[in-house]
């Protein structure tokens, strides 16, 4: 039924039914985690083909590194962040991400990009 899975990490219940909503509508199969150990354990035990990590800084940078020191972890990771200076891109990208996204999320434009990254 769904092509695709996307884990959405996110503190913050409204946003995360937010990108769920989306993705979904696309056709993505979405999990869910609210906070960097449980996106890191369904890494390993569900195998996404793309995550969305949107945590406070710390969290989701630790939560990047375990996910990509895990056995030839490909899994892309992208970044959703209130953050929007280029040194808080260049750390997250220095800590593994495959992509960075800023806030406020543009909908039309996130099953696109969801869909980049994929390739």
């Amino acid at each position: 039924m769904f092509e695709k899975t996307v884990l959405v990490v996110d503190d913050n219940k409204d946003s995360l039914k937010l990108v769920k909503d989306v993705l979904e509508a696309y056709g993505y199969r979405v999990l869910e985690a609210t906070h960097g150990l449980e996106a890191v354990e369904l890494v390993r035990s569900e195998k996404p083909d793309l995550v969305l990590i949107q945590l406070p800084e710390v969290d989701g940078l630790t939560a990047t590194m375990m996910i990509k020191e895990g056995e030839s972890c490909c899994t892309p990771v992208v970044a959703i962040s209130a953050f929007a200076m280029e040194q808080d891109r260049e750390r997250a990208m220095q800590a593994g991400l495959d992509g960075y996204l800023t806030k406020p999320i543009n909908t039309r434009d996130l099953p696109r990009i969801v869909a980049s990254f994929m390739k």
